[in-house]
């Protein structure tokens, strides 16, 4: 039962923010675009506080520093590595595809993870 609240919000954040990406793909005034990222901006706001959240109630007290401290590690390591991806792959394919793949990469991360999530939850039982 840990947990279980902030599993849907966060994953509904990661769709969300997916959804509000695709207009970048879409031929439509910068508007449309504009609002788009601004609803992604939106929604996206509470991720990082909840998923914190959720990693320190799932962890057990006595691994919750070493937990934490691989999590920021990721983190850290992650957006340069990112940086280092997607500039070449901007410039190779426009930023209007890469945002519109970056939401649909989203929604699939998001889907796959409530399927695993529903796969895990039928395994043990618990409908």
């Amino acid at each position: 039962m840990r947990g279980r609240p902030l599993w849907p919000v966060l994953l509904g954040i990661i769709a969300g923010h997916g959804l509000a990406m695709l207009p970048f793909g879409l031929p439509a005034p910068a508007a449309v675009s504009l609002a788009g990222l601004a609803l992604g901006g939106v929604v996206h706001g509470p991720y990082s506080a909840l998923a914190f959240a959720l990693f320190q109630e799932l962890t057990p007290v006595d691994l919750l520093t070493s937990v934490l401290a691989l999590r920021a590690a990721v983190l850290l390591t992650a957006a340069p590595a990112g940086a280092a991806l997607g500039g070449p792959l901007t410039a190779a394919l426009g930023p209007r595809w890469v945002l519109t793949g970056t939401g649909l990469a989203m929604l699939v991360v998001a889907a796959c993870a409530t399927a695993l999530r529903r796969g895990c939850r039928d395994a043990r039982g618990e409908g």
